[in-house]
């Protein structure tokens, strides 16, 4: 079980982690040539993804997750796939023609500056392939596709990091940056299609009614979760835009680049934990891998903390550069509620029972505590407000997570321990900043 693990992990987490490995790779580019009102809006984009890649297409993408492992026929699972595929593409092409003729008005209630007006077509065509990329690495790890879904990924990340250091020998600009991730998603996307035409002929250009219908039962439930999922992911980043200013949320985002860090490791985990305990639940060598799982991510994540209370401030200015140095208070209490925010992972007693309804009822709990919270705060504390939301939200969905899953497929974890040294760690660093 170990091994299937290790080999699962290292096949479809590496592209994940290559790519953020990439991303505070060129920190250094995007800080030093586009300063922090320009990385400010690539941080605003990047908060609109998350709720456009989670509602647009009515999360048709986790209906297509749960039927694939469950389907053994070829006509069924080409059904399901190009379904999603289709759907996703034309949702995306609804809303985005939508959001262009209404483009002045939404930039005006966001609180925007209007000479970013005209990157409104290059924005919306880069979620659009963003979308893309995300079904087809969704599909491909649950085809256990793992040379299509490394090949189209590390295709990707070496386009983009290619074309991204060539455009900054002449001073990169916001433009060009789009213009790498489109061209990148782009050449993702044709590639995973012809991996797909390989195995199931022809692309679909429509979505098969019957198909999608079913898939639209298991997946409109999971929306109103999604949306909880998006507020406690992006709205704050949203809110310290439109009141703190661009400026402030590119401090916020260098800071985040740390916390995607920490995230690391939970993506290693999820990759290759999930697609095998939807598989083998029933057994205890799954029971046993995933407390495990918990106990390494968790050790690692404590020690990431130990490290940035101690160089945080250095660290930020090495990579950013001294523009930035104001992001480094910020990076512990980042990296503290990313950690807190992903180890719902580990309890998925109410995944294996599939109760999408308690699902969708915690994390829109979640959601509207974060939502109140961050409006409450953020207008008056900006930055801070932000990170106070996303760590009590956090804490409320782990906190219920743990109980609900625990009483369905408990785990054997000790929880008190790390918790404890996380908390001291947290202490110390609230006491550095008074």
């Amino acid at each position: 079980m170990m091994r299937r693990f290790a080999r699962d992990a290292v096949l479809y987490s590496l592209p994940t982690l290559l790519a953020r490995a990439v991303g505070i790779l060129l920190l250094p580019i995007y800080a030093r040539h586009l300063g922090p009102a320009d990385l400010g809006f690539m941080e605003y984009v990047a908060a609109i993804s998350v709720f456009a890649l989670l509602i647009v297409p009515l999360e048709i993408k986790q209906a297509m997750a749960r039927l694939l492992p469950e389907s053994d026929n070829p006509s069924r699972q080409k059904s399901i796939i190009y379904s999603t595929i289709a759907f996703t593409l034309w949702a995306f092409i609804a809303v985005s023609v939508v959001t262009y003729f209404a483009r002045e008005e939404l930039f005006r209630i966001a609180r925007l500056q209007p000479h970013y007006l005209p990157y409104t077509i290059s924005v919306l065509v880069y979620l659009t392939t963003l979308a893309c990329v995300s079904t087809l690495q969704t599909q491909f790890r649950f085809l256990q596709n793992a040379v299509a879904a490394v090949t189209m990924n590390i295709t990707i990340i070496v386009l983009n990091l290619g074309t991204i250091i060539i455009l900054s020998l002449n001073g990169l600009t916001i433009g060009e940056y789009f213009f790498s991730q489109i061209a990148s998603n782009l050449a993702g996307v044709a590639l995973a299609l012809f991996f797909l035409s390989r195995m199931f002929g022809m692309l679909w250009v429509m979505p098969n009614p019957e198909v999608t219908r079913e898939m639209l039962r298991y997946s409109l439930p999971i929306v109103i979760s999604s949306f909880g999922v998006a507020v406690s992911l992006g709205l704050d980043r949203i809110l310290v835009g439109g009141y703190a200013g661009l400026v402030q949320l590119g401090f916020y985002g260098v800071a985040a680049k740390f916390g995607s860090i920490a995230a690391m490791a939970f993506v290693v985990a999820s990759s290759a934990m999930t697609p095998i305990v939807y598989r083998s639940h029933e057994t205890e060598a799954t029971r046993i891998l995933v407390a495990r799982l918990f106990h390494l991510t968790i050790t690692l994540c404590i020690v990431i903390m130990i490290i940035l209370t101690l160089f945080a401030n250095k660290l930020v200015e090495l990579l950013a550069g001294p523009m930035f140095v104001e992001a480094g208070k910020y990076v512990f209490f980042i990296v503290l509620s990313t950690t807190i925010s992903n180890l719902y992972i580990f309890f998925m007693g109410i995944d294996i029972a599939k109760n999408t309804s308690l699902i969708s009822k915690i994390n829109l709990t979640m959601g509207i505590f974060s939502a109140v919270i961050s409006l409450s705060l953020i207008p008056y504390y900006g930055v801070w407000g932000a990170i106070i939301s996303a760590t009590a939200a956090a804490v409320i969905r782990l906190g219920l997570y743990i109980y609900f899953s625990q009483r369905i497929y408990r785990l054997k974890v000790v929880l008190s321990v790390p918790f404890l040294i996380i908390g001291a760690l947290t202490v110390v660093n609230i006491v550095r900043l008074s």
